[in-house]
């Protein structure tokens, strides 16, 4: 193999790594948004739960009283 079709490939290959690379950077991105809808989600169902059992204990002191 000559030394230019080893420098191309080479070439090659680096330009692949980058591609690679800037693919990984993004996957990234949207992982990371992924996590904070995922909490933003979390925190959505415990406020839910809480107005639930509050709903829940209004109910009960109507019907106690």
């Amino acid at each position: 193999m000559s030394a230019a079709k080893m420098e191309k490939k080479r070439d090659d290959a680096k330009a692949y790594y980058s591609q690679v690379e800037a693919a990984v950077k993004k996957a990234d991105v949207v992982i990371d948004n992924l996590q904070a809808v995922r909490k933003m989600a979390d925190l959505f169902t415990r406020q839910i739960t809480k107005f639930d059992a509050l709903f829940f204990s209004l109910a009960q002191d109507a019907i106690a009283t």
